[in-house]
Protein backbone atom coordinates (compact mmCIF):
# COMPACT_ATOMS: atom_id res chain seq x y z
CA UNK A 1 0.00 0.00 0.00
CA UNK A 2 1.29 3.44 -0.87
CA UNK A 3 2.17 5.90 1.84
CA UNK A 4 0.48 9.23 1.45
CA UNK A 5 1.83 12.57 2.54
CA UNK A 6 -0.14 15.71 3.01
CA UNK A 7 -3.75 15.91 4.06
CA UNK A 8 -6.93 15.49 2.07
CA UNK A 9 -7.96 16.73 -0.39
CA UNK A 10 -4.48 16.99 -1.97
CA UNK A 11 -2.57 13.89 -0.92
CA UNK A 12 0.42 12.81 -2.98
CA UNK A 13 1.80 9.29 -3.07
CA UNK A 14 5.39 8.79 -1.93
CA UNK A 15 5.44 5.47 -3.75
CA UNK A 16 6.33 5.39 -7.47
CA UNK A 17 4.09 2.35 -8.04
CA UNK A 18 0.97 4.48 -7.81
CA UNK A 19 2.38 7.58 -9.44
CA UNK A 20 0.91 10.89 -8.54
CA UNK A 21 -2.40 10.71 -6.81
CA UNK A 22 -4.62 13.72 -6.21
CA UNK A 23 -7.97 13.95 -4.54
CA UNK A 24 -10.07 16.85 -5.70
CA UNK A 25 -13.18 18.25 -4.13
CA UNK A 26 -14.88 18.43 -7.56
CA UNK A 27 -14.45 16.73 -10.89
CA UNK A 28 -15.88 18.65 -13.82
CA UNK A 29 -17.37 17.00 -16.90
CA UNK A 30 -14.51 18.45 -18.95
CA UNK A 31 -12.06 16.29 -16.93
CA UNK A 32 -13.83 13.03 -17.76
CA UNK A 33 -12.42 10.80 -20.48
CA UNK A 34 -15.76 9.51 -21.78
CA UNK A 35 -17.15 9.15 -25.29
CA UNK A 36 -20.22 10.95 -26.63
CA UNK A 37 -21.54 14.47 -26.37
CA UNK A 38 -21.10 16.09 -22.97
CA UNK A 39 -23.88 18.64 -22.44
CA UNK A 40 -27.03 19.39 -20.44
CA UNK A 41 -29.16 16.94 -22.48
CA UNK A 42 -27.04 13.83 -21.82
CA UNK A 43 -26.03 11.69 -18.87
CA UNK A 44 -22.92 9.62 -18.15
CA UNK A 45 -23.64 5.89 -18.27
CA UNK A 46 -21.81 3.23 -16.29
CA UNK A 47 -19.87 2.16 -19.42
CA UNK A 48 -18.22 5.63 -19.55
CA UNK A 49 -20.29 6.93 -22.48
CA UNK A 50 -22.67 9.86 -22.64
CA UNK A 51 -26.21 9.03 -23.80
CA UNK A 52 -29.32 11.07 -24.53
CA UNK A 53 -31.60 11.25 -21.52
CA UNK A 54 -34.71 10.60 -23.62
CA UNK A 55 -38.03 12.41 -23.53
CA UNK A 56 -41.43 10.96 -22.75
CA UNK A 57 -43.62 13.30 -24.75
CA UNK A 58 -46.27 13.57 -25.91
CA UNK A 59 -48.17 13.48 -22.66
CA UNK A 60 -51.91 13.98 -22.18
CA UNK A 61 -54.15 14.22 -19.12
CA UNK A 62 -57.82 15.05 -19.71
CA UNK A 63 -60.92 15.00 -17.56
CA UNK A 64 -64.57 14.74 -18.53
CA UNK A 65 -66.00 18.03 -17.31
CA UNK A 66 -69.11 17.68 -19.46
CA UNK A 67 -70.70 14.45 -18.34
CA UNK A 68 -71.59 12.10 -21.22
CA UNK A 69 -75.12 10.74 -21.46
CA UNK A 70 -74.90 6.94 -21.73
CA UNK A 71 -77.92 4.82 -22.63
CA UNK A 72 -78.46 1.59 -20.70
CA UNK A 73 -76.18 -1.27 -21.87
CA UNK A 74 -74.84 0.82 -24.77
CA UNK A 75 -71.14 1.45 -25.37
CA UNK A 76 -70.76 5.23 -25.71
CA UNK A 77 -67.78 7.46 -26.52
CA UNK A 78 -66.94 9.46 -23.38
CA UNK A 79 -66.31 13.20 -23.70
CA UNK A 80 -63.00 14.28 -22.16
CA UNK A 81 -63.18 18.03 -22.73
CA UNK A 82 -60.89 19.42 -20.02
CA UNK A 83 -57.31 19.02 -21.27
CA UNK A 84 -55.06 19.75 -18.31
CA UNK A 85 -51.93 18.48 -20.11
CA UNK A 86 -51.58 18.21 -23.89
CA UNK A 87 -47.88 18.77 -24.56
CA UNK A 88 -47.87 18.31 -28.33
CA UNK A 89 -51.48 19.20 -29.17
CA UNK A 90 -52.33 15.65 -30.33
CA UNK A 91 -55.51 15.37 -28.21
CA UNK A 92 -58.62 17.06 -29.62
CA UNK A 93 -62.34 16.28 -29.47
CA UNK A 94 -61.70 13.44 -27.00
CA UNK A 95 -59.37 11.72 -29.49
CA UNK A 96 -55.58 11.26 -29.42
CA UNK A 97 -54.02 10.95 -32.90
CA UNK A 98 -50.37 10.00 -33.45
CA UNK A 99 -48.53 12.16 -35.99
CA UNK A 100 -45.12 11.70 -37.60
CA UNK A 101 -42.28 11.66 -35.08
CA UNK A 102 -44.47 10.50 -32.19
CA UNK A 103 -44.89 6.80 -32.97
CA UNK A 104 -43.74 4.41 -30.26
CA UNK A 105 -44.80 2.64 -27.07
CA UNK A 106 -47.46 4.32 -24.92
CA UNK A 107 -48.99 3.87 -21.47
CA UNK A 108 -52.74 4.62 -21.68
CA UNK A 109 -54.96 4.79 -18.59
CA UNK A 110 -58.72 5.43 -18.48
CA UNK A 111 -60.93 5.84 -15.42
CA UNK A 112 -64.74 5.97 -15.58
CA UNK A 113 -67.22 6.73 -12.79
CA UNK A 114 -71.00 6.66 -12.39
CA UNK A 115 -73.35 7.26 -9.45
CA UNK A 116 -75.52 4.18 -9.18
CA UNK A 117 -78.79 3.28 -7.53
CA UNK A 118 -79.56 0.00 -5.83
CA UNK A 119 -80.61 -1.51 -9.18
CA UNK A 120 -77.42 -0.53 -11.03
CA UNK A 121 -74.90 -3.34 -11.21
CA UNK A 122 -72.06 -2.75 -13.68
CA UNK A 123 -69.82 -0.24 -15.44
CA UNK A 124 -67.28 -0.90 -18.19
CA UNK A 125 -64.55 1.52 -19.30
CA UNK A 126 -62.75 0.64 -22.54
CA UNK A 127 -59.85 2.00 -24.54
CA UNK A 128 -60.07 1.74 -28.32
CA UNK A 129 -57.27 2.14 -30.87
CA UNK A 130 -58.53 2.69 -34.43
CA UNK A 131 -62.02 1.71 -33.17
CA UNK A 132 -60.81 -1.68 -31.86
CA UNK A 133 -61.02 -2.37 -28.12
CA UNK A 134 -57.51 -2.91 -26.72
CA UNK A 135 -58.28 -2.60 -22.97
CA UNK A 136 -61.46 -3.27 -21.03
CA UNK A 137 -62.43 -2.97 -17.40
CA UNK A 138 -65.50 -4.24 -15.58
CA UNK A 139 -66.88 -4.07 -12.09
CA UNK A 140 -70.13 -5.25 -10.55
CA UNK A 141 -71.83 -3.80 -7.52
CA UNK A 142 -74.33 -5.43 -5.17
CA UNK A 143 -75.10 -2.45 -2.95
CA UNK A 144 -78.66 -2.02 -1.73
CA UNK A 145 -78.42 1.79 -1.71
CA UNK A 146 -77.14 4.65 -3.85
CA UNK A 147 -73.38 4.54 -4.38
CA UNK A 148 -70.52 5.67 -6.62
CA UNK A 149 -68.54 3.24 -8.75
CA UNK A 150 -65.17 4.00 -10.32
CA UNK A 151 -63.36 1.55 -12.61
CA UNK A 152 -59.98 1.92 -14.31
CA UNK A 153 -58.36 0.10 -17.22
CA UNK A 154 -54.92 0.52 -18.78
CA UNK A 155 -52.58 -0.81 -21.44
CA UNK A 156 -49.05 -0.42 -22.76
CA UNK A 157 -49.22 -0.58 -26.54
CA UNK A 158 -47.36 0.41 -29.70
CA UNK A 159 -48.91 3.26 -31.68
CA UNK A 160 -48.00 4.18 -35.26
CA UNK A 161 -48.57 7.31 -37.37
CA UNK A 162 -52.31 7.97 -37.86
CA UNK A 163 -53.35 5.57 -35.07
CA UNK A 164 -56.00 7.16 -32.86
CA UNK A 165 -57.12 6.45 -29.30
CA UNK A 166 -60.62 7.02 -27.91
CA UNK A 167 -62.37 6.20 -24.64
CA UNK A 168 -65.74 4.49 -24.19
CA UNK A 169 -68.05 3.56 -21.34
CA UNK A 170 -71.08 1.39 -20.66
CA UNK A 171 -73.44 1.09 -17.68
CA UNK A 172 -76.44 -1.09 -16.86
CA UNK A 173 -78.69 1.01 -14.65
CA UNK A 174 -81.83 0.22 -16.63
CA UNK A 175 -82.00 3.79 -17.95
CA UNK A 176 -79.83 6.55 -19.41
CA UNK A 177 -77.24 7.99 -16.99
CA UNK A 178 -74.41 10.50 -17.21
CA UNK A 179 -70.92 9.67 -15.99
CA UNK A 180 -69.35 11.58 -13.11
CA UNK A 181 -67.14 14.42 -14.31
CA UNK A 182 -63.90 16.06 -13.23
CA UNK A 183 -61.36 13.90 -11.43
CA UNK A 184 -63.75 10.92 -11.43
CA UNK A 185 -63.66 10.35 -15.20
CA UNK A 186 -60.27 10.95 -16.80
CA UNK A 187 -57.60 9.61 -19.14
CA UNK A 188 -53.84 9.88 -19.40
CA UNK A 189 -51.60 9.01 -22.32
CA UNK A 190 -47.80 9.00 -22.00
CA UNK A 191 -45.20 8.04 -24.58
CA UNK A 192 -42.62 5.85 -22.90
CA UNK A 193 -38.93 6.65 -23.34
CA UNK A 194 -37.44 4.63 -26.19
Amino acid sequence: MAKLIGSAPNQISTNGDLGKMAFEDKVSVANLNATGTKDATTFLRGDNTFASAGVNTPMVYAQGNSATSCADNTTTKITLDNELINTEGLFANSRFTVTSGYEGKYLIIFQLSFNHTATSLMINPSIKVNNTTVAYGQDFSAKSANHTMTVRTSIITDLSVNDYVEFFGRQDSGSTKTNNSGIYTNASITKLID
